[in-house]
């Protein structure tokens, strides 16, 4: 039996990842998108506002933990995959919350990916699914590459680039 083959892509909000993700996606790879936007999505079109979906932030923090659990469990053995966000972004989110990491900790260690694209921040862009600020994405992204070092977990540094040489660095690097 083969091993699937993880790779994730984090950084803070606004940092390119989703698009990485969709173009990786067009070009036939398989990936997990980012579960905060499908919790959101589907918030949204229940009716939703973005206040009432994030409201409470740490059954907001613990449904969007629990689908990225449910989502990567569901990784066909043998295939590889692009995770947009892995475990340990959970523990920066509850950090710049002040939410208890604790129950966040096993999950997070246990986690195994074969890589991780750490991406630096592009010019903060609001859009439909965020909250967050020039300022928040900021302390975000020292909190994710925090979460996943603490965790024990090697990252790459993507650089600011096109999309295009982005996925060109990211699957030369696979």
């Amino acid at each position: 039996m083969q091993n699937s083959r993880k790779y994730v892509i984090c950084g803070a909000p606004s940092s390119g990842k989703s698009t990485v993700i969709s173009e990786l996606e067009k070009r036939g790879f398989m990936v997990i998108k980012d579960g905060a936007r499908i919790i959101i999505d589907r918030g949204l079109s229940e009716g939703k506002t973005l206040e009432e979906i994030r409201g409470n932030s740490l059954e907001y923090q613990r449904s969007v933990t629990k689908l990225k659990l449910e989502l990567e469990k569901k990784i066909p053995e043998g295939s590889t995959v692009f995770i947009d966000g892995g475990m340990p972004d959970a523990i920066a989110y509850y950090r710049f919350l002040n939410l208890d990491i604790e129950e966040l900790l096993d999950i997070c260690r246990n986690a195994k990916y074969d890589k991780i694209f750490f991406f630096e921040r592009l010019d903060f862009k609001k859009d439909y699914a965020r909250l967050e600020n020039d300022e928040i994405a900021e302390k975000l992204s020292i909190l994710i590459k925090q979460a996943y070092e603490e965790m024990g977990k090697k990252i790459i540094i993507v650089p600011k680039m096109s999309v295009e040489d982005r996925v060109k660095f990211i699957l030369s690097r696979i």
